[in-house]
């Protein structure tokens, strides 16, 4: 119930379709799948690729990955500053 009032607040009337469509996908795998834990392990793996798929070929993913140090540079930045605090 949560999720609805949220949507219908931040989004409006706009998200009323979209939420019709997901109701609709999560009552009939309930009601016909023989495992319903494994259907949604399947879409929500199949969701996560396709998401990351995209994300890749527009290459958002590898800009974040870049934007970020290694942590073996934050490593050394933290023991550095840790002994000019204490020098």
């Amino acid at each position: 119930m949560g999720i609805t009032v949220l949507g219908a607040l931040t989004y409006g009337s706009r998200w009323w379709p979209a939420f019709l469509v997901l109701a609709c996908a999560v009552a009939l795998t309930l009601l016909l799948a023989p495992d319903a834990y494994e259907a949604f392990g399947l879409a929500l793996a199949a969701a996560a690729a396709v998401s990351i798929g995209f994300a890749v070929r527009r290459g958002v993913l590898i800009q974040r990955v870049r934007a970020y140090p290694s942590w073996r540079s934050r490593l050394y930045a933290a023991l550095i500053s840790a002994i000019c605090v204490n020098a």
